[in-house]
């Protein structure tokens, strides 16, 4: 079986290259394929590509038009515990100062759904600043 494209990040260049686009990509654009979860396989990397392409101006493709991109895909792998989704949860809310509006959006869920896995997971905010 073929391991998920998020734990063979290495094959996003080549994958790039093999599809011959007339498109220059910058290497701050390649680098935000890179730093990106990919929940996906191949498929969703190629449309994420086309897409990117799609936006470009010229014939260069930009971080600024993947990132545009990557903002309307489905959010990184969904975690498979409840250990994890807390973990998850945790690390967005310390990164964020404890603000729940601001760990929402780098989740990339509504505040919401934040809030909702605090009461689950019985956590307070205020103690992971």
């Amino acid at each position: 079986m073929i391991p998920p494209l998020r734990e063979r990040l290495e094959d996003i260049p080549a994958i790039l290259e093999a599809r011959r686009s007339p498109f220059q990509w910058q290497p701050d654009a390649i680098d935000e394929l890179l730093r990106y979860d990919w929940p996906g396989n191949v498929r969703q990397l190629e449309n994420v590509m086309e897409a990117a392409e799609a936006w470009a101006e010229d014939a260069e493709v930009r971080a600024s038009q993947v990132r545009a991109v990557l903002a309307t895909q489905p959010v990184g792998a969904k975690p498979r515990s409840r250990h994890e989704r807390a973990q998850k949860v945790v690390e967005a809310l310390r990164g964020n100062g404890g603000v729940i509006a601001a760990a929402a959006r780098s989740l990339r869920v509504c505040e919401n759904t934040v809030r909702r896995d605090l009461k689950k997971l019985k956590l307070n905010p205020s103690e992971l600043r």
